[in-house]
């Protein structure tokens, strides 16, 4: 319990500060790649060919990084933040075409509640002026003789 909380806490911070971390890591592969190449030029390394050598076994940063952000991020909510974006950049290209879809959402969606409304005051409950529905008695019809008919 303690480690999934521990792991929200940890995304919650990562996606609040998301600049920072990356700064981070990228400072950390920076240090990293300094000490190899510091390391291959003490062997007898000449500079740049340190470097290349020390770039080479460190391995290729853009992976890196990307596996960092897949172990650290939730997809989902990546897939979200993609999404909501890409419609703010549509608003923003074509405003009259935003204005109807949200205006034709807005009445559907007001005229789907209002149906709801009338079929549960209609058909899902009792009337409103009665009190207790079970103590009515049944008019005699179709229904009456169906329950007579399975007695």
């Amino acid at each position: 319990m303690l480690t999934w909380i521990r792991g929200l806490w940890l995304r919650t911070r990562y996606y609040l500060l998301r600049d920072r971390f990356d700064r981070e890591m990228a400072e950390e592969m920076r240090f990293h790649l300094e000490l190899r190449a510091a390391e291959h030029s003490q062997a007898g390394m000449s500079e740049q060919e340190a470097h290349d050598v020390a770039r080479r076994r460190f391995g290729n940063r853009t992976s890196l990084e990307e596996h960092r952000r897949a172990a650290i991020s939730v997809p989902s909510l990546d897939a979200l933040g993609q999404d909501i974006r890409y419609v703010l950049r549509a608003i923003r290209h074509s405003p009259g075409f935003s204005v109807m879809v949200v205006a034709t959402l807005g009445i559907a969606i007001g005229a789907n509640g209002a149906m709801f409304g009338i079929i549960d005051r209609l058909m899902l409950r009792g009337p409103a002026h009665v009190v207790d529905p079970i103590a009515v008695p049944a008019a005699p019809g179709p229904t009456a003789a169906f329950a007579a008919f399975r007695r």
